[in-house]
Formats: structure tokens, sequence, C-alpha cells
């Protein structure tokens, strides 16, 4: 079983770097490169891995693709501390961007909104303190 090209197949069709990758899992390059060559990796940093590839280790080692929808796996390692949702089918990053692009839009026009307010007080003799 080859995990490493495995891991490499699934990286490169979500159009990543090996850098991009080794940053995101917190390895140097080198080490992930020698992971994509087949080399050893801990059960630990595979399932990190996966999840930054929106899959799962199962998935990894079937060399399974997405389904095309949207998968929720629910992890809960600490008890009843938290859970962890590995989204499959969908890229994190896009998701991620759209996010941010929609709150910088949300957050430019309400900031727009202010001295309008300002003027509406003012033209009606409202005190305020800001």
């Amino acid at each position: 079983m080859k995990i490493g090209q495995n891991i490499k197949e699934l990286r490169l069709k979500s159009d990543f770097t090996t850098k991009f990758m080794a940053e995101e899992v917190g390895i140097t390059e080198e080490e992930y490169i020698n992971i994509e060559n087949d080399g050893d990796v801990t059960l630990n940093l595979l399932e990190v891995i996966a999840n930054r590839l929106s899959t799962t280790i199962v998935d990894i080692i079937e060399l399974k693709d997405a389904t095309g929808g949207v998968r929720n796996f629910f992890n809960n390692n600490n008890g009843n501390q938290g859970t962890i949702i590995n989204i499959q089918g969908v890229n994190q990053e896009e998701i991620r961007k759209a996010y941010k692009e929609a709150y910088e839009d949300l957050y430019s026009e309400k900031l727009k909104r202010v001295p309008q307010l300002e003027a509406l007080l003012h033209q009606h003799n409202i005190k305020f303190d800001f």
C-alpha cells in the first residue's frame, strides 16, 4: 500500500504545493516530501494531513475521492470537550476565502452607515456619546 502516493495524488487534485501542505500540517517541506515518497508517517500526522485535504485517513488509504456531497464526521477525542468536523467534497480554503470576503463586504457596508447615522442625530438634535 502506497499511502504517500495517495496523499500526493489527493494533494495534486486540490492544487496544493508541498510547501503549502508542510506549513499547514506543521512540518518542514522536506519532511512532507518524504511522507509523499512513502516515508514514515504517524497516525496523528496522517489525520492532520487528511483533515487538510478534506478527506479521511480511510479514504487516503483506499484512495477514495470525495463523493461530491458533504460528509460530516464527528470525533470526540476529549470526552465532551469539543467536536471536530471534517467536510469532505468541499474545498476548505475556498470556504475560508468566501467567508473572509463576505465579512469584509458586510463590515465595509456597516462602516459607511456611521457618518449617515451621525448626520441624522445632529439633524434632529439628539445627543450621543461614542
